[in-house]
């Protein structure tokens, strides 16, 4: 058991929630229970999740806080737990900087996006390709829900072999304050990257996303969501020329 390095549960119908002899496993590298029926508090124990790469909890009853033993998750890139039921604020020393995504939408989670954890990020090795193409059975499965994510988002561009794509998530939730910067870490940048950053149905206030511009043009594309929120102030008149890389803009209803 100790050697389990995947375990894909979807579209089944479980009681409770993941057994922490799951998440405790040293060489775990991928948990996927979407649309598991999963509930009760998140898993709070991930001490040993040093090799983990991809969590998938979406789509469940999960409720009560986001556990701060995600932080010691140093190789985690793919975190999505959207779709629950979960309160709280969001904890900062989370590496959501690092991660390609982060998606906590549609939950009931409070408080300001906060400023996170600048850690250094772990490499990242990108998995592209043909599943059938990788020598050991847990890369092919991380390639392959990789590639299924892609197609099955909404986002623009990730049709684009060629584009790095980071996508974070915080719509639908109950999250107030400003947002103070952007939430992708410097070695997440680059001419590949397109960073996506989505907190719509918020009750987010202060001036316009100004800050986002500074980094425009260190990405090859940029999208933002900040619709119906309580945005107020002026739309930046030097953005056209600041941010040539913009590619979605939806300020809609604030």
């Amino acid at each position: 058991m100790g050697k389990l390095e995947f375990t894909t549960d979807e579209f089944n119908f479980y009681e409770g929630t993941i057994p922490a002899e799951i998440t405790i496993l040293l060489s775990l590298r991928l948990v996927w229970a979407l649309r598991a029926t999963l509930e009760g508090q998140l898993p709070g124990s991930w001490g040993s999740c040093g090799n983990l790469e991809i969590l998938n909890l979406a789509n469940n009853y999960y409720f009560e806080k986001i556990p701060e033993g995600f932080s010691n998750c140093k190789k985690l890139h793919f975190l999505n737990l959207g779709s629950n039921r979960i309160t709280g604020e969001i904890f900062d020393k989370i590496l959501v900087p690092c991660m390609t995504l982060f998606d906590i939408s549609g939950n009931y989670l409070s408080g300001s996006i906060p400023k996170f954890n600048n850690d250094a990020c772990a490499p990242f090795q990108s998995l592209r390709g043909d599943p059938s193409n990788f020598h050991d059975s847990t890369s092919a499965y991380i390639s392959y829900f990789t590639h299924r994510t892609q197609i099955e988002s909404p986002l623009p561009l990730f049709g684009d072999g060629d584009s790095f794509i980071v996508f974070h998530n915080f719509g639908s939730n109950n999250l107030t304050d400003t947002v103070q910067s952007m939430t992708i870490a410097s070695e997440r940048l680059g001419k590949q990257t397109v960073y996506a950053f989505f907190a719509s149905r918020n009750n987010l206030i202060g001036s316009f996303l100004g800050s986002f511009f500074e980094k425009c043009d260190q990405v090859r594309g940029m999208m933002l969501n900040v619709s119906n929120n309580e945005l107020s102030g002026e739309f930046p008149p030097e953005s056209s020329t600041m941010c040539k890389s913009l590619i979605l803009l939806d300020a809609s209803r604030n």
